[in-house]
C-alpha cells in the first residue's frame, strides 16, 4: 500500500483551501479539510492575519489567522498579491480594488514584508492541516507517511513571485526539494474539473477556456484536448487575469448601502456587520435575475432610523432586484471582458480555432447570476460548471501531485504558452547598414567592431514550451588566462505583445527576469578552445548551454557543456 500523502494547498487571495488524497488509494477523488480550529465547518478558510494580540493562537504568538479574526476586526488581507505587486497593474489589466477598497484592511505594515505575512499564514495553515489529518489517520500513520505538498499560484505571476511562494511554503514547514511542488491555479482547476467531465463531454481538438473566478482575482487559461485516454492537453493561449473577483460585489453593495443611509443614520457597527453578513451569506449566493421587479429582499439594519428615501422600516432595509444587479454588474462586466478576450486570443480574427466550452470554477464562479450572464455572453459556446467549483483548485493540486509520480498519469499538460519574450543581451559582430552605429564599439580581444545591447530572444511570447523536453539557451564566454571560470549570466524578459521581442535592449520594455551563477572551474582546461587575442593576451572561448524545463509554475535550470550536464544552476529571480 502506498504511504504517500499528497496535500494540495489552494493559497487564495481572500480564502484558502486544502485537499488531500486517500492514504493508500490514489484512485479516489481527493478529500478536503473542513476543520479550521475556529469558526464554521467550511471548505475554505479566510486568508487573513491579525497581529499584536495578546493570545497565543495558530501556533504563532500574538497572531490570529483565518476564522480566528472576527468579522469586525481589522486585519492584514490580500497580502498574497504583494508577492507580485506589478502583475495586475498593466495598462490592460482591470483592478477594481482601486475603486472599491476594504475598510477593514490594516494599512501596509512596513515592519513585515509580504514574504513574512505569507510565511506566517502558511505556517498557521500547515499546523491546523497536520492536526486535522492526524485526527483522521492517526499520529502513527502520519509519522510513517511520505508527505508531499503541492502549492498553487496564479498563472499570470512572474517566476520571481512563484519562487517566493515556494520559499515561503518551505519556511512554513511544508517540505523542501521533491517534497514540495508548485502548480498554477487554473491548471489545478482544470486537472480536477476536466477529469470530472471526461469522457462524455470531451473530444480531441476541443479548446476549453478555464475561468477561475475567485474572491479577489479572476484568472484564465485555455487548453486544447490532445488525447482522452490518457487525458492530455496543451495550452492554446497565453494566460490572463485581473482583480475583479466576488469580493468587489460586497464592496459595491456596502458603498450603495452607506450612500443611501447617509451619515448619522443610527445604524450601529454590529448592525452594519449583520447587514453585510446577511448579504454575503444569503442574498449574494442565491441571487439570480428573475426579471420580476417585485422580487425584493429585506436585510437587517439594527438601529437605523426609519426613512422612506433610504427604504428603511422596522430595523430592516428593502433591497430590490435592481439594487442587486447594480452591485453585481460592474464586476461581472469585467469578468465577461476577460473571458471574451481569452476566447478571441484562441479563435483569432477568423475564428479558426473554435472554443468548445468555458469551464467556470472558483467561489465567485458559483454565483447563479454570474453563470447566467456569462452563459448569455458567450453563446453559442457552452458554459460548464463542474461540481465542487470552490474547492476545485485544491483537489486539482492533489491530482497534479499524484500524476507526477505515475508512469501513465491521468492528467498531463504536453505544452504551455510562454507569457513573455525571454532572451539575453548579446554583443555580436557589427554589420554596417544593419546595426545602429551608435552602438558600435571595438573589441580589443577579438580585434573587431562589435554591436552592443543586441537582444537574442530564445523564447517568444506565445511560444509552446514542453514540460518533458528542455529548452536550450546557447551562450559563450571569453575568459582570459588567469581569470576565474565562474561568471553570471542574465535572462531578460519583455511583455511586448508582438511576434518578436525588441531588437535592442531597452530599459523601458525589457527587465531582468533571472540571473545564473555558472561554475566551469571543475571542467578540465584542455576541453576549452584556447586562442590568442588581438591584444596579445591568451583566452579561452567557452561555448555552453543553459537547459530550462518549464513546469506548471516553476522552471528547472541545468548547465550543459559539450553534451555533459554540470548539475543544476542556481537561479536568482529579479523583482
Amino acid at each position: 500500500m502506498s504511504r504517500r500523502l499528497t496535500i494540495g494547498v489552494d493559497f487564495g487571495t481572500t480564502y484558502s483551501g486544502v485537499a488531500y488524497n486517500h492514504l493508500g488509494d490514489d484512485s479516489k477523488e481527493p478529500l478536503i479539510i473542513t476543520d479550521w480550529g475556529a469558526g464554521p465547518t467550511s471548505d475554505k478558510v479566510p486568508t487573513v492575519l491579525r497581529y499584536n494580540v495578546s493570545d497565543h493562537l495558530g501556533g504563532l504568538a500574538g497572531v490570529k489567522w483565518g476564522y480566528q479574526v472576527k468579522h469586525h476586526e481589522r486585519r492584514q488581507e490580500w497580502f498574497k498579491l504583494a508577492l507580485d505587486p506589478m502583475v495586475y497593474k498593466a495598462n490592460d489589466c482591470v483592478d477594481l480594488s482601486q475603486s472599491y477598497a476594504s475598510e477593514l484592511a490594516e494599512p501596509p505594515d512596513y515592519s513585515r514584508s509580504a514574504q513574512t505575512l505569507v510565511t506566517d499564514y502558511l505556517t498557521a495553515l500547515r499546523k491546523q492541516v497536520m492536526k486535522a489529518l492526524a485526527e483522521k489517520f492517526g499520529n502513527a500513520a502520519m509519522k510513517t507517511a511520505n508527505i508531499e505538498w503541492v502549492i498553487t499560484t496564479p498563472a499570470v505571476w512572474s517566476l520571481r513571485a512563484k519562487d517566493d511562494t515556494l520559499k515561503c511554503a518551505e519556511k512554513a514547514g511544508m517540505g523542501k526539494g521533491q517534497a514540495i511542488k508548485l502548480v498554477s491555479e487554473p491548471e489545478a482547476a482544470a486537472a480536477y474539473a476536466i477529469k470530472m467531465m471526461q469522457p462524455v463531454s470531451l473530444q480531441p481538438g476541443n479548446n476549453i477556456v478555464v475561468c477561475d473566478a475567485g474572491g479577489g482575482t479572476v484568472d484564465l487559461i485555455t487548453y486544447r484536448i490532445t488525447s482522452i485516454a490518457p487525458l492530455e492537453v496543451e495550452e492554446s493561449a497565453v494566460s490572463s487575469g485581473g482583480k475583479c473577483g466576488g469580493v468587489f460585489v460586497n464592496r459595491i453593495f456596502q458603498k450603495m448601502v452607506e450612500d443611501r443611509l447617509g451619515k448619522n443614520s443610527g445604524l450601529t457597527d454590529i448592525g452594519k456587520h449583520q447587514l453585510l453578513n446577511h448579504f454575503e451569506t444569503y442574498m449574494k449566493r442565491e441571487f439570480e435575475d428573475t426579471g420580476d421587479p417585485s422580487n425584493e429582499h429585506y436585510v437587517p439594519a439594527p438601529g437605523a432610523r426609519a426613512s422612506a428615501k433610504a427604504r428603511v422600516q422596522g430595523n430592516s432595509m428593502l433591497i430590490t432586484e435592481q439594487d442587486m444587479k447594480e452591485a453585481f454588474d460592474p464586476v461581472i462586466d469585467e469578468v465577461i471582458k476577460l473571458v471574451k478576450h481569452q476566447i478571441e486570443s484562441v479563435q483569432g480574427a477568423a475564428g479558426a480555432n473554435k472554443v468548445s466550452a468555458v469551464l467556470l470554477v472558483g467561489g465567485f464562479g458559483e454565483s447563479r447570476y454570474l453563470k447566467k450572464r456569462l452563459e448569455d455572453a458567450i453563446q453559442p459556446i457552452s458554459l460548464i460548471c463542474p461540481p465542487n467549483g470552490w474547492s476545485a483548485i485544491a483537489r486539482g493540486a492533489v491530482i497534479k501531485g499524484i500524476a507526477s509520480h505515475q508512469s501513465a498519469p491521468g492528467w498531463r499538460v504536453n505544452s504551455r504558452k510562454s507569457d513573455v519574450h525571454l532572451g539575453t543581451v548579446v554583443y555580436r559582430d557589427f554589420v554596417d547598414g544593419k546595426h545602429d552605429r551608435s552602438r558600435r564599439y571595438w573589441d580589443d580581444l577579438e580585434g573587431c567592431w562589435k554591436c552592443r545591447d543586441l537582444m537574442s530572444w530564445f523564447i517568444n511570447r506565445g511560444e509552446d514550451l514542453s514540460e518533458t523536453k528542455s529548452k536550450s539557451f546557447s551562450f559563450y564566454r571569453n575568459i582570459e588566462v588567469g581569470e576565474k571560470f565562474k561568471f553570471t549570466e542574465e535572462l531578460q524578459s519583455s511583455f511586448e505583445d508582438s511576434t518578436d521581442g525588441p531588437e535592442y535592449y531597452d530599459i523601458g520594455v525589457c527587465r531582468k527576469q533571472v540571473s545564473f551563477k555558472v561554475d566551469m572551474s571543475k571542467v578540465p582546461k584542455d576541453r576549452f578552445v584556447k586562442k590568442r587575442g588581438a591584444n596579445g593576451n591568451d583566452y579561452y572561448r567557452i561555448d555552453y548551454e543553459i537547459l530550462a524545463r518549464f513546469e506548471s509554475a516553476s522552471v528547472e535550470y541545468k548547465c550543459q557543456f559539450q553534451g555533459s550536464i554540470y548539475g543544476s544552476v542556481k537561479a536568482t529571480y529579479a523583482q
